[in-house]
């Protein structure tokens, strides 16, 4: 299993540059039939699970949750929140607060 967390603050030509040295890495390293995890939220895990299906790596995003009922995310999260899922193998609750970046 792989995780991934980073910086929210990070340029768009960083990310760029991520995803193309991290597609690269995982293509070379990752075995099929493993699993990278990845909280929603925008940018790095976004960057993460785009690299993640060509290197036939299975993301699972871990989405936060309160009594088994989706949180609101940040509006910057809520479109990484969508993407995520689409890009994922699994898409999981998890009871924690989206505020409570430690939470997780």
């Amino acid at each position: 299993m792989i995780t991934v967390s980073g910086h929210p603050d990070l340029t768009a030509p960083a990310l760029a540059l991520l995803e193309e040295e991290l597609g690269r890495r995982l293509t070379t390293r990752a075995r099929m039939g493993k699993a990278g995890l990845v909280q929603a939220g925008q940018e790095l895990p976004v960057v993460f699970g785009r690299a993640a299906r060509p290197a036939e790596l299975a993301p699972v995003t871990v989405l936060p949750s309160r009594n088994g009922v989706p949180e609101v995310l940040e509006a910057r999260d809520r479109r990484a929140a969508g993407e995520l899922p689409l890009l994922s193998q699994q898409a999981r609750l998890l009871e924690y607060g989206p505020s409570a970046p430690h939470a997780c």
